[in-house]
């Protein structure tokens, strides 16, 4: 009997080992395409997501203007997560600022109101921080701060970046005696000088509104603003001036690791360096069927050629993108 024809079955029936390599080989290359369009996907997702979510943040900020009736700007930072030595990551970083009034005096000296120095104030005569405010402070170096930002002309004014644009304030007031200040500033509301303006109002004791040490302001004598933190890293009181519009951080979007705004890579020293460009201003009045006009923001991605000094655009930001969906 053929062996080979055993239970009718040909020795012939099986792979051969050269069979069995190619079929390995074209299983690791399908394997292989199927895993690098894995990730090319999920790179262009992740890009994409990155473009729109910045798109969705701006268009936020002119919703925030037009529903408010008030100026928004839009600053773009770049900036490492640590030192770049121990593998720290680049990022871009969008703050929205609102602004909230305007300067109205700038004392050269002040008083907190537990005694001691406040040093220079800022001065809103329509805001009642002492209401909103009125605690004061100890070590006024370990006290939490809150950013002021100059509206004034802070499209070129964000291109040094957080200093160059906004200014670290005492979460605290302090006040001054408006009628001892030498500096002879003008009051935007009464276009009078301080001295002369606390002189001509100021009531005494038969009047019935004699000042009563700090707890009491009888309205005209006092002035309640802010003082600058001792850790302030941006504009000194020679950066203000009367009349200048003051906004806070309204919120802020970061872009996901590796992304930043505009091509130009920051310093590895740990703070914020503005984009380009590095702000946009959104204003009411320059709104046209709620659709602003601004400059193009560009986004690139970092390392994604191999080079961390060689950023690839992936995508921008433009004025078309940000209109109000129909």
């Amino acid at each position: 009997m053929n062996s080979s024809k055993i239970f009718g079955r040909s020795r012939r029936a099986g792979f051969t080992l050269v069979e069995l390599l190619v079929v390995i080989g074209l299983m690791a290359l399908l394997g292989t395409i199927s895993i690098g369009g894995y990730f090319a996907a999920s790179r262009g997702m992740k890009t994409r997501g990155a473009v729109q979510d910045a798109i969705s943040f701006v268009r936020h900020a002119q919703q925030l203007c037009v529903i408010d009736n008030t100026p928004v700007a839009v600053i773009f930072l770049n900036r490492w997560t640590g030192k770049k030595r121990e593998g720290a990551e680049m990022y871009g970083t969008a703050i929205a600022v609102k602004m909230v009034g305007r300067i109205s005096n700038i004392t050269t000296s002040g008083r907190k109101a537990a005694g001691g120095s406040a040093g220079p104030l800022l001065i809103d005569e329509f805001a009642d921080w002492n209401t909103s405010y009125p605690h004061d402070a100890g070590a006024s170096g370990d006290q939490r701060g809150m950013r002021f930002f100059n509206m004034r002309n802070i499209e070129n004014t964000a291109k040094g970046g957080l200093e160059g644009c906004s200014s670290l304030m005492n979460n605290w007031v302090g006040y001054v005696r408006m009628s001892s200040q030498q500096n002879k500033e003008v009051l935007v509301t009464t276009g009078m000088l301080t001295d002369d303006w606390c002189s001509v109002y100021k009531k005494n004791a038969s009047d019935n509104r004699q000042d009563s040490w700090i707890d009491y302001d009888n309205g005209n004598d006092f002035r309640w603003g802010f003082g600058f933190h001792q850790k302030n890293d941006g504009l000194t009181q020679a950066g203000w001036k009367i009349g200048d519009g003051y906004g806070v951080e309204a919120g802020s979007f970061d872009l996901p690791r590796g992304f930043i705004f505009g091509s130009s890579t920051p310093p590895d020293d740990g703070r914020l360096h503005s984009a380009s460009p590095a702000a946009i201003v959104l204003l009411p009045s320059k709104a046209s069927g709620y659709i602003f006009s601004f400059s193009t923001i560009p986004i690139y991605a970092v390392g994604m050629n191999g080079k961390e000094d060689s950023p690839e655009k992936i995508g921008e930001v433009r004025s078309s993108d940000c209109k109000d969906q129909d």
